[in-house]
């Protein structure tokens, strides 16, 4: 199934204002839309497919063929393709990584999805880390590898969510602006579509939109969104403030380089 109209369309744009899309966000966007009829935990494969992709860690695709056979996905089209390709590197090419590998770095993943929010909700980072640190050394232990320690943690937050957005590709609103100079008419038409696109596919809006603010953090932007959300996240306030409460304390062994 290739990609929707909307899709197709909005790389047209893309590159008509020279920020064209590259052929690796183009497979995945088109895996996006071959999977979510079937799904709505289509992000999760998409990542891994993504970081098959970018590592040449075969074993992404046995993660992404699970995620597959639990959610009832069909196999087909690009995710087809991309197992197929990694088990020819298997057996022929030059495999990077392993299985463990990205076991380790999804606990990681889940340690900073809790920080960030822990820092929702008022913890400073440092406090954050070391309480992820502490909740996460049994995972890591029980798989016996060395725990993650709070520095390294809070090095890794500040890494993926703390440094300033660069922005990559013009804003729906700056793609209007810069048409309407050339052809009001076409810019008029331009407006139509994106309002479109936002109606039916609000994580393409967001996704511009963040793009208009490109000095904050992407930790800026996504307490943004769930300021903007509060029913949402306030049904989940009382779940955080409860593993936050229940988190025990950080030992100094894992607290890393700044004990």
């Amino acid at each position: 199934m290739p990609a929707n109209k909307h899709t197709k369309k909005i790389w047209e744009i893309y590159a008509k204002q020279g920020s064209p899309k590259t052929e690796l966000e183009k497979k995945m966007e088109t895996l996006r839309d071959e999977l979510r009829p079937h799904t709505n935990k289509w992000q999760a494969i998409v990542d891994h497919v993504t970081q098959w992709k970018t590592t040449r860690n075969p074993h992404h695709m046995d993660f992404a063929l699970q995620l597959c056979d639990k959610y009832e996905v069909p196999i087909q089209g690009v995710i087809q393709e991309e197992i197929k390709n990694s088990a020819v590197m298997r057996t022929s090419g030059s495999p990077s990584g392993t299985a463990d590998s990205i076991v380790k770095n999804g606990i990681l993943d889940m340690a900073l999805l809790y920080v960030l929010n822990f820092r929702y909700h008022d913890l400073t980072l440092e406090d954050a880390a070391e309480k992820a640190a502490a909740i996460f050394a049994p995972h890591c232990e029980r798989l016996s590898f060395n725990p993650y320690k709070a520095s390294t943690i809070e090095k890794k937050y500040a890494a993926r969510y703390r440094k300033k957005k660069v922005e990559e590709y013009p804003s729906f609103d700056e793609i209007v602006s810069k048409e309407r100079a050339i052809d009001p008419k076409k810019a008029d038409a331009l407006e139509v579509f994106f309002k479109e696109i936002t109606d039916s596919t609000p994580q393409e809006s967001n996704h511009s939109n963040h793009s208009n603010h490109s000095n904050d953090s992407l930790e800026d932007y996504i307490f943004k969104q769930w300021s903007e959300s509060p029913d949402f996240f306030n049904e989940h306030k009382q779940d955080w403030e409860e593993i936050i409460a229940a988190a025990p304390e950080c030992p100094d062994y894992l607290k890393g380089s700044r004990r």
